[in-house]
């Protein structure tokens, strides 16, 4: 029978801010001696919202592994090109990520694709509650309920059987983006031996005590509530983008909904 996501209402963004949110998930190791028992969060403006790639936004075609490394490979000297940036790869040298292998290089490359719009089957997470909240609340004006998502990869040792979906976490300590740093963001790639798969699908798949999964659904009403407290602690887009794009949201947010109170 397919795993079932728990969905958990909360009332307030405070509520939300001071949940032991390892508690919901029971009796775990200690995320400092254990690595892939660490928290991750996702924020989506609309609690409706499945966990869905840009990949899969973008288009309802199913990648193989090898095809859409080979189509990032072909963006690389253009955007080099453009950007002035060396972002070196390595063709001839692969890199072990879980049961996948990709050139050196093309992992921090791809994510860097991702963080500038560039379709990606990288689902994202932070370490962050409150970065996790923004995220969920800056987009949140035509929604009833925003949700947030928490994740641990696994409670003990992680198995399957081979050629069924598996999920697998991408170590944030990446030469990338500096947007990746300042979101604490890392990363999660759903798929099965040749091709990649939806995360939902994956998630409803994996054996108990891996891949846990929470979904907390919160009033979009507590928008402006979230983002005031939020921008006391300086995080907005502009901070979290660091271009004139995320400036003028932040600008926007200060001055047409919080009116700087």
């Amino acid at each position: 029978m397919p795993r079932e996501i728990d969905e958990i209402p909360i009332a307030t963004i405070g509520e939300f801010f001071q949940r032991d949110f390892r508690g919901d998930f029971g009796a775990l190791p200690p995320p400092e001696t254990e690595w892939h028992c660490r928290l991750l969060f996702r924020g989506l403006a609309d609690s409706r919202w499945a966990l869905e790639t840009t990949l899969e936004r973008f288009t309802k075609e199913t990648w193989r592994l090898t095809a859409y490394e080979d189509r990032v490979l072909r963006c690389h000297a253009a955007f080099q090109s453009h950007t002035g940036l060396h972002l070196p790869i390595n063709r001839e040298k692969p890199v072990t990520l879980g049961h996948t292998e990709f050139p050196e290089g093309w992992l921090e490359f791809a994510v860097r694709l991702r963080h500038f719009g560039f379709p990606s089957p990288l689902l994202d997470w932070t370490r962050s509650r409150y970065v996790a909240a923004y995220f969920a609340f800056a987009e949140a004006a035509k929604a009833d309920n925003v949700a947030i998502y928490a994740y641990i990869e696994r409670a003990g040792a992680k198995s399957g059987a081979g050629g069924e979906p598996r999920i697998e976490t991408i170590w944030p300590n990446l030469v990338t983006s500096p947007r990746h740093h300042t979101q604490q963001a890392e990363y999660t790639m759903a798929h099965d031996e040749q091709e990649f798969v939806r995360h939902q699908e994956a998630f409803s798949r994996t054996l108990e005590g891996q891949d846990l999964i929470k979904k907390y659904v919160l009033p979009a009403k507590e928008r402006e509530r979230t983002l005031e407290v939020l921008q006391s602690m300086n995080i907005n887009a502009y901070s979290l983008f660091h271009d004139e794009a995320g400036l003028c949201q932040s600008l926007a947010i200060q001055h047409l909904l919080l009116k700087e109170k």
